[in-house]
């Protein structure tokens, strides 16, 4: 989790990412832990690691392993950037880039659906499940990072993804991975790669 509202560490802590962010950033695939199916609670979020990936003009998650066929989740056929996260029921969350613009897909409990919400200005993010140990489920949360005007920021699902937090007043670079490291704390990577 992050530490305290609107703040990063005042030390950083810098680790290797736990698998799977510790692949290399991929624009258009993203791996993350989940539970054994999509949809489905789970008693653990970290049985299998499932991948999203765009292909002909639609994002699919499917776990890596091939034991389930891949599902298509979302089409837009001006998708440039993706990431993936599960919140606490299986369900897919996708940060994506679509037209130049930053979207979130996400399971919205009021409208009991999942919705789309656009964030004009905003560039690349990435979301995550800031900690999938079974131990911390009560207290989870699917984390979504991004950059905008050179600062970067951060939304939560227990906010409904309505409420913006400064993270950096200043960052070189756009976000490229987020995830927990080794040393079990959130960790942020923000670099200068092209899209």
């Amino acid at each position: 989790m992050l530490p305290g509202l609107g703040r990063l560490s005042s030390v950083p802590v810098e680790a290797e990412f736990l698998a799977p962010r510790d692949r290399p950033y991929e624009n258009l695939v993203s791996y993350e832990f989940g539970g054994p199916d999509l949809n489905t609670p789970a008693q653990s979020r970290t049985v299998k690691i499932w991948v999203a990936y765009y292909d002909v003009d639609t994002i699919k998650v499917g776990p890596e392993d091939g034991s389930l066929p891949p599902v298509a989740v979302y089409t837009d056929p001006n998708i440039t950037q993706l990431s993936l996260a599960f919140d606490q029921n299986m369900r897919a969350t996708l940060c994506f880039v679509s037209g130049g613009v930053l979207k979130l897909r996400w399971f919205d409990t009021i409208a009991n659906a999942m919705v789309v919400t656009s964030f004009p200005g905003a560039d690349r993010g990435q979301v995550t499940c800031d900690d999938k140990r079974d131990t911390e489920a009560s207290v989870s949360d699917i984390i979504f990072v991004y950059t905008q005007d050179n600062a970067l920021y951060y939304r939560q699902q227990r906010d409904r993804y309505s409420v913006e937090y400064l993270l950096a007043p200043f960052v070189k670079g756009k976000v490229l991975r987020i995830g927990m490291s080794v040393k079990n704390r959130l960790q942020i990577e923000v670099g200068e790669r092209e899209t």
